[in-house]
């Protein structure tokens, strides 16, 4: 059963990640912290998840969500909707989702770490702009794409050597 696991929680990020900007579409913003509750529980069956690696993880969250307010501020992205804290909740649930399924890339990236990079300024940027699709962003300008390409081409291969390190030491996966 452990072996479907992996599958199944890259699945459950893709499905999440259509609920929480199909939630945040129908203002039920809250409700998109249930996807990364049953990631992280998914992910708790295939790794460890130790006190350092689950900080380890919060932290690459957390440094997504401020490059995102930070976008926001410099008008870079643009939300339709109002909120009051950091990001809105279904964006803050999306971060939390991505470093769910982080530890099961180790074996791809781990040793590319270029493509790690390539991947990231390409496919990253991209999603905030499916996003713009949806209705739920939008990216401003072309200095929003670059700037977010040049996020994701230092955040993707810095955050899987991160967590290479972190579960190396721990022996985790």
């Amino acid at each position: 059963m452990r072996k479907f696991i992996k599958p199944i929680l890259f699945v459950w990020f893709y499905l999440g990640w259509f609920a929480c900007i199909f939630f945040a579409l129908r203002d039920w913003s809250g409700w998109t912290l249930l996807f990364p509750l049953v990631a992280w529980l998914l992910l708790s069956q295939i790794v460890k998840l130790s006190r350092k690696l689950s900080l380890s993880l919060l932290l690459l969250a957390l440094i997504g969500i401020i490059f995102d307010h930070l976008a926001i501020r410099f008008g870079l992205v643009t939300l339709p909707q109002n909120f009051s804290f950091l990001l809105p909740c279904w964006l803050i649930s999306m971060w939390l989702l991505f470093v769910s399924v982080l530890p099961l890339t180790q074996g791809i990236f781990q040793n590319k770490l270029w493509l790690a990079a390539v991947l990231g300024s390409i496919f990253g940027p991209l999603s905030y702009h499916s996003g713009g699709v949806f209705g739920v962003l939008t990216l401003t300008q072309t200095w929003g794409w670059i700037s977010y390409g040049i996020f994701w081409s230092l955040y993707f291969p810095l955050s899987v050597l991160f967590l290479f390190k972190s579960l190396k030491s721990e022996n985790s996966i």
